[in-house]
């Protein structure tokens, strides 16, 4: 698993896609948080097992950083 590689367990990383499907199952599969990108606001069912951001920049807020 690339995260493995990266030296980050998959409890620490995210994945963000737009396919409700494929990114939010697969993630949630392989034990890593899924964000579903909804820009246009039709997933609010997946509410309950991801993520849902509309805008790019509500990343931000789920990362970790220091000035």
């Amino acid at each position: 698993m690339l995260s493995l590689a990266c030296g980050i367990y998959p409890e620490e990383a995210i994945h963000v896609g737009h396919n409700s499907y494929s990114d939010v199952i697969g993630a949630r599969n392989a034990g890593i948080k899924a964000v579903l990108y909804d820009q246009q606001g039709v997933f609010v069912e997946f509410a309950d097992q991801c993520l849902l951001i509309r805008q790019l920049r509500g990343l931000l807020s789920l990362l970790p950083y220091s000035r």
